[in-house]
């Protein structure tokens, strides 16, 4: 989902203080360096909690419920189709939303949508596997708005550019690439714990976060002793963070960049108020002597929503 402005991310990231409600199981208040939820947090801040649910933060990953689906869905006798895809078929089955697409053997399955990414301007649908993987499902709803650049619909964006996948292709939907618990949980939930069991059925993910969408403790930083002192001395307090460091509260998401740490060491990630070069080697704008070329010549980012070092 692409935007021209990092200035209305800044400021919402600096007034951020709440978010949906997760399924997830949130660390235990009170403990240093717990996360503790937005409910904690909107029992003492419930005006900032009201603002901030109308935000599109708090729609950065959301449960697939009608009330967030974006997409058009139809049946199993009237199935949606739609362009630039080896995917075949949507429907709506009883309370579940369905996706119909092959899966690596080339059998026609169909996949429960648990999860739904943002939504204003595209939105991709998530299933979680057996295995524990999130996995980004192939194809994807554009949101049509007003001066809108492609017509409402789905569209598998992977294949319009790279042409039809095959299975061993790496983004072929159910492979390491569309693995959402690697690719994008990081910037779309609070407080991400993702484990690894190498012996259960040959590995299995777990995956906890504190909230689904980007919620107070993305901005402000783990809330438990806050929680439990009301003191403002032990949270993140954005605006008297100086500038390096404010601005690296968005850069963690809205910057092209690789983290220096594996996704399994939840113990050194990124936390508020700390360094973002400390944290992830940065994509930048000229690498040496040559352009990258995940910007244009002006310096405007390409992909996603990456200001952060083109600002």
């Amino acid at each position: 989902m692409k935007r021209t402005l990092a200035c209305p991310a800044l400021l919402m990231a600096l007034l951020a203080v709440a978010s949906a409600s997760s399924s997830a199981a949130a660390a235990p208040s009170g403990k240093p360096g717990a996360f503790v939820g937005a409910a904690a947090c909107a029992r003492c801040h419930p005006k900032e909690h009201a603002r901030w649910r109308k935000d599109w933060h708090a729609r950065a990953l959301s449960p697939a419920r009608p009330e967030f689906v974006a997409g058009d869905f139809g049946s199993a006798a009237a199935p949606v189709h739609f362009r630039g895809s080896s995917s075949e078929a949507f429907l709506l089955k009883g309370p579940r939303y369905l996706m119909r697409t092959r899966d690596r053997e080339g059998a026609l399955r169909d996949f429960p949508i648990d999860w739904l990414v943002g939504g204003r301007r595209m939105q991709d649908t998530i299933t979680v596997l057996p295995d524990g993987r999130f996995q980004v499902l192939p194809v994807y709803f554009h949101v049509t708005e007003k001066g809108g650049e492609a017509p409402r619909g789905w569209v598998d964006y992977t294949e319009n550019k790279q042409g039809a996948l095959t299975p061993d292709h790496p983004f072929f939907w159910s492979n390491f690439r569309r693995t959402a618990n690697h690719e994008c949980l990081d910037c779309h939930v609070t407080g991400l714990a993702v484990g690894y069991q190498p012996a259960v059925g040959g590995g299995r993910f777990t995956t906890r976060f504190a909230d689904a969408g980007v919620a107070c403790e993305s901005c402000h930083g783990p809330g438990g002793r806050h929680a439990a002192t009301k003191d403002p001395a032990d949270i993140v307090q954005p605006r008297e963070l100086e500038p390096a460091a404010g601005m690296a509260l968005c850069g963690q998401c809205h910057g092209p960049r690789n983290p220096l740490f594996p996704l399994l060491d939840a113990a050194h990630r990124y936390r508020p108020g700390q360094g973002y070069d400390d944290h992830y080697q940065a994509l930048v704008i000229v690498d040496g002597h040559a352009r990258s070329g995940d910007y244009f010549a002006d310096g405007r980012p390409k992909t996603s929503s990456f200001e952060y070092q083109a600002l």
